[in-house]
């Protein structure tokens, strides 16, 4: 198993996990247990972020413990259904590589896959901003389904223009779309800490059913948008957004949508930006 960077975005995977998950990959192919001490030694990486990084990965379904002795073993959850991603990912009937014809220049490069659909690489702070207009620009009453750490609201507020994060939700707002949000416990209070209250302010028209994740620990490393049949994955931090419409992506990252929907708590958004504005 190897997977580019663009891959393991698309995935949700974080470049350690990924390391991790070709780590474990490998020892089972060498017949080797993967523990602890193996996977450390092998990635380079320190025992207690291997120890966090595979409670992480098991949490989210990617891998599983066995005891081996005094020890614990991990292997890929089921490498049956890592196939099965990768097969509906790059749309043939096996694959460890995504094959694609592409064309474009400069920081946006669309890349065709087959007659299965297309990926759009953005890169730059321009193109990021794009592609939140492009989000904002949907068509009217539309349902979007939408994750966003806190970490890429921080990275967000130093590089998107204020001015224009009030008019994309204006223009959320005067579109009537319903934002079914996924967002960490605080997530109100930082944003009045990362921008100000004005932006505050800015949600209080929106059509929302927004859900709290219980652990502060969110396992995202980026924030994504589902919108009717295309999917926005969007990193702040590297300044990088992959956009597709490829069918077994898009159902892939809905189903895990509703996965994460299930350990989170349903708030009123309205009420919490109220008390909010009304504190000194």
């Amino acid at each position: 198993m190897k997977f580019t960077r663009e891959q393991a975005l698309l995935l949700g995977l974080t470049p350690q996990e990924t390391t991790i998950l070709e780590a474990i990959a490998t020892c089972t192919r060498l017949g080797t247990p993967a523990n602890f001490t193996t996977l450390a030694k092998r990635t380079k990486l320190a025992r207690s972020s291997v120890t966090l990084i595979l409670e992480r990965l098991k949490k989210r379904g990617w891998v599983v413990s066995s005891t081996q002795g005094k020890r614990l073993r991990w292997d890929l959850a089921s490498s049956e259904r890592l196939t099965r991603i990768l097969e509906r990912l790059a749309g043939s009937q096996y694959t460890d590589a995504f094959v694609f014809s592409g064309s474009g220049c400069g920081d946006y490069l669309r890349l065709k896959c087959g007659t299965y659909g297309d990926v759009i690489i953005h890169r730059g702070q321009d193109q990021l901003c794009t592609v939140y207009e492009k989000i904002a620009n949907s068509k009217r009453n539309t349902r979007i389904q939408a994750l966003q750490p806190l970490r890429q609201l921080q990275a967000l507020a130093k590089k998107i223009p204020p001015e224009l994060n009030l008019e994309i939700n204006e223009r959320i707002v005067k579109n009537e779309q319903i934002i079914d949000g996924i967002i960490p416990r605080d997530y109100y209070h930082h944003l009045v800490k990362e921008m100000s209250k004005t932006m505050l302010k800015s949600f209080e028209g929106r059509s929302t059913e927004m859900h709290l994740l219980e652990d502060i620990k969110n396992p995202d490393e980026v924030e994504y948008h589902i919108v009717d049949n295309r999917l926005y994955i969007i990193n702040w931090e590297d300044e990088l957004a992959l956009e597709t419409s490829i069918p077994g992506i898009v159902s892939l990252k809905k189903y895990y949508f509703e996965l994460q929907k299930q350990h989170t708590r349903h708030v009123d958004q309205h009420q919490l930006i109220k008390r909010l504005l009304e504190q000194e």
